[in-house]
């Protein structure tokens, strides 16, 4: 591996640790909304599932088995789940000067 092959390498790992950083603060603050707006009704009553934060960047699937109406409801109507691929081609989309529209936040 060449020293500017390296660099470039190290470069890109710090700007996707970055985004990893700046996606859980979304995530964090997405929590904290759906928290408020569905009033601590986020997990449907018979689930035994306890976390959740992985409903808003784990699977879809487990997501929309664990989730409330309430949480779903949230996620239709105020601010849609956002996976970390999403965020990513977001920003990659934003770098490129493609205006990728508002995310959600």
């Amino acid at each position: 591996m060449t020293r500017t092959h390296s660099a470039t390498v190290s470069l890109a790992l710090s700007w996707r640790a970055a985004l990893k950083r700046e996606y859980v603060a979304l995530v964090e603050s997405q929590v904290r909304f759906a928290e408020e707006w569905t009033r601590g009704h986020m997990l449907r009553p018979e689930s035994r599932y306890t976390d959740v934060f992985s409903l808003f960047y784990g699977p879809e699937k487990r997501a929309m088995i664990h989730a409330s109406d309430e949480l779903k409801e949230f996620w239709r109507t105020q601010c849609p789940r956002v996976t970390f691929e999403e965020y990513e081609q977001w920003k990659v989309d934003e770098f490129l000067g493609e205006y990728p529209g508002v995310l959600p936040v």
